[in-house]
């Protein structure tokens, strides 16, 4: 018989969204099946690359039976229907893909391009809905149900609800519904581009046809591309061809007319997407809902001496795209809704110059795939939150998979953390033994060694590969992070453990060390057949020259400074959550802005993201770090005194400053006060106390809270338009912990004369 805890997770792993029917329903009995061994060989990701200065390719989101973890242990799987990408060059609806609807969630197509290329993508959603319950977009007004259901019992029975008590939007939902964002791209967020605010319902069935069909879709877009590369991304609706305007509009009113809800054909009113797009591009806005298909293209900005100031260039290096669709980029993502996205530029030509035409690299995709991250959010299971199971890593779809090297071979690595939940340390290498990564600490021999050249798509200066790139120094990826790094194999061949550190935060407030202990990422196999004469890490002389657009951003260029506050729990910054039609923070073209980016949890570091623009970290405050809780060192953080709240000058960031998309906000501290009223409590700590009043079920309480936190600046340059930031635990971005921003012209056609 199965346990009780295990019927939960059964039921959270495969509940169903509850939109187009007036009961639960589950997704089909997934089959249990043994795991597949480790230690096999590391998949490669199949590539599309850009020929002519074009980045040609078509994406599709489909569906099919893939083979997941089941109840987050090691040794049982299970076949689920899951999501998947697949695609191939160019536009020809005949050419076979080059993602194979196998067994393993292999990440979607690595796409590779060069700086000034321009990319196209034709997208199209061909997700069978069949095998889905119907989630649909739409708000929730009066009655309409529109979070997916969380059942917490098992066969159906039980208590069911919208996971974590959530109401829309800030719900899990729409997981059938896709979109691209591009991680580390400087584009327009409008249009064509980088726009996820843009939602793809999947193609209509009808038939046995698709509405619309490829066929359709490729002849429309070949008239957007060929516009976009003679004028640049459209700007209007109404600067794609007439015949596609028309065709999505008669689709999406005829799928407002016969949807199912709640057992009966049609929507209601307010939740038809036609209305609503038809009122954008009354505005001059795009329409944010399509359905089947549709075309990307922007350009990869390639920055000169003559671009007009200021301005920033597209940075060369590793990126990634992912599903962006509010409600379900978790989802998405655990099902494997991921790619890499590689821009080539002088960066990697000067590493090809040094190291010569054998130099080999490895693009490696850290997952954690499941069906669904309910579990996360599902009160009754071990508590929920970061306490809650997590699903295991795994690299480009495989666990602990092997990479090959030669002996004294240098190879670089890019690596992506697309994990929905956990940051990854990188943490030591070791031989292979029956105890594998039981060291809680670095060795002080690590035979596979490594040094860092690139965060998040920005190579180093050369004075932060002496900092940053120190040997061996330990890395810690959150969620969307990526690096690059120089691999070094030692002259014994044999095989090597990569041990890495999964965590929510490295320093938190309750616990002391690593939250978790070390364990194997992949194995390297070293062979006899070794490099001769060994090849070294790229000295200082030979690293690649840093481009003047990355320049630090001075003093004299801030405009305006802002703070803003990510929640202790899961779902708010600035004391809310994502609000619909609300902009939450507005910048004006061509500035610059220092923000300060505080973190009121104790145990976890919500990773913040921000689109289109880089940004440097100037400043740190890690109220957890050993320096902070040591009594008798100087930068201890006394919870009695705010004069002792201050960065510790050993922790902070030197020029030149690193350039991010992503960082992790330090965690901070917390203190429940034994006054129950903020006039009661101590006046020098008011400020920093939040009070809540007694209720039925809850007694009164004051909580204290020294909050970590990071500044950053950056440029808001280039491009208008509206974007998101983020926590990038994908989970909390779903249930609310995002704003809605937006940079607007610094020019008026009025005059004052």
């Amino acid at each position: 018989m199965s346990s009780p805890k295990r019927n939960r997770v059964a039921a959270g792993l495969f509940a169903a969204a509850l939109v187009a029917a007036s009961a639960p329903l589950l997704a089909q009995n997934p089959k249990i099946v043994p795991c597949p061994a480790q230690m096999q060989s590391l998949l490669p990701i199949p590539e599309i690359h850009s020929v002519d200065g074009k980045l040609q390719a078509t994406l599709k989101v489909l569906d099919t039976d893939k083979r997941v973890i089941w109840d987050y242990d090691s040794t049982r799987c299970a076949t689920q229907n899951l999501r998947y990408m697949t695609g191939f060059t160019g536009f020809d609806a005949t050419t076979a893909p080059i993602v194979a609807a196998g067994p393993e969630p292999l990440p979607g197509p690595t796409l590779r391009a060069k700086l000034g290329d321009l990319v196209e993508i034709a997208f199209f959603n061909e997700i069978n809905l069949n095998n889905f319950a119907s989630a649909l977009d739409k708000g929730t007004v009066g009655t309409t149900d529109s979070c997916d259901q969380f059942t917490t019992g098992s066969g159906g029975q039980g208590s069911t609800s919208p996971a974590g008590g959530d109401t829309m939007p800030n719900c899990l939902h729409g997981s059938s519904t896709g979109n691209l964002h591009f991680h580390g791209t400087h584009t327009t967020p409008s249009t064509t581009g980088d726009n996820v605010l843009l939602f793809i319902r999947p193609a209509v069935r009808s038939g046995g046809q698709l509405q619309p069909s490829e066929a359709d879709a490729y002849t429309n877009f070949a008239q957007v591309f060929d516009r976009c590369e003679k004028e640049g991304p459209p700007k209007l609706w109404t600067d794609l061809p007439a015949s596609w305007q028309s065709l999505q509009k008669s689709i999406i009113q005829n799928y407002d007319a016969t949807a199912p809800y709640k057992g009966q054909p049609g929507l209601p009113a307010e939740s038809q997407l036609w209305p609503a797009n038809q009122m954008a591009i009354d505005n001059g806005m795009w329409p944010q809902y399509q359905i089947g298909a549709s075309p990307f293209c922007f350009p990869l900005p390639k920055w000169s001496p003559d671009s007009p100031t200021p301005s920033m260039g597209q940075s060369p290096g590793t990126h990634w795209y992912h599903a962006h669709k509010h409600g379900s980029t978790a989802l998405n993502v655990a099902n494997g809704l991921t790619g890499v996205l590689i821009i080539e530029g002088p960066y990697d030509e000067q590493l090809h110059q040094y190291y010569g035409p054998d130099f080999k690299e490895q693009v490696l995709m850290i997952q954690q795939l499941g069906s669904a991250p309910f579990p996360l959010t599902n009160p009754t299971y071990n508590g929920g939150g970061p306490g809650a199971p997590r699903p295991q890593l795994s690299v480009n779809g495989r666990r602990n998979p092997v990479v090959s090297m030669r002996a004294n071979e240098v190879q670089q690595w890019r690596i992506v953390n697309g994990a929905f939940r956990d940051a990854v340390e990188l943490y030591y290498t070791e031989p292979q033994s029956k105890t594998p990564c039981a060291a809680q600490t670095p060795p002080s021999t690590i035979p596979v060694q490594w040094r860092q050249i690139a965060q998040d798509g920005v190579q180093l200066s050369v004075a932060n590969y002496n900092t940053l790139g120190t040997l061996n120094l330990p890395l810690n990826m959150a969620p969307a992070n990526r690096i690059d790094v120089l691999v070094k194999a030692p002259a014994q061949p044999g095989n090597y453990n990569l041990c890495v550190v999964r965590n929510s935060a490295l320093f938190v407030q309750n616990t002391t060390g690593l939250p978790d202990k070390p364990s194997v990422l992949l194995t390297i196999n070293v062979s006899k057949d070794a490099v001769v004469p060994p090849m070294e890490f790229i000295p200082d002389a030979q690293f690649p020259a840093f481009p003047p657009f990355l320049a630090d951003i001075p003093n004299s260029e801030i405009k305006m400074t802002r703070t803003l506050v990510f929640s202790g729990g899961n779902t708010n910054i600035d004391g809310k959550a994502f609000q619909d039609h609300h902009v939450d923070q507005t910048m004006q073209l061509n500035t610059a802005e220092e923000w300060t980016v505080e973190n009121q949890a104790d145990d976890k570091s919500h990773p913040f993201h921000i689109h289109i623009n880089p940004f440097q970290i100037t400043g740190i405050f890690q109220p957890n770090s050993p320096e902070a809780k040591d009594k008798n060192n100087p930068c201890y953080v006394d919870p009695n005194n705010p004069d002792t709240w201050k960065p510790c000058p050993t922790q902070q960031p030197q020029a030149p400053f690193v350039w991010w998309d992503t960082f992790a906000i330090p965690s901070g501290q917390q203190y429940v006060q034994p006054c129950t009223k903020l006039e009661d409590c101590p006046k020098n700590l008011q400020p920093y106390i939040t009070c809540t009043a007694a209720t039925s079920t809850r007694p009164a309480k004051c909580t204290e809270y020294i909050p970590g936190w990071f500044k950053m600046r950056t440029r808001f340059v280039d491009f208008t338009g509206q974007y998101v930031l983020h926590c990038h635990i994908l989970v909390h971005e779903d249930r609310g912990m995002m704003q809605l921003i937006q940079v607007v012209p610094d020019t008026t056609p009025y005059g004052h004369h």
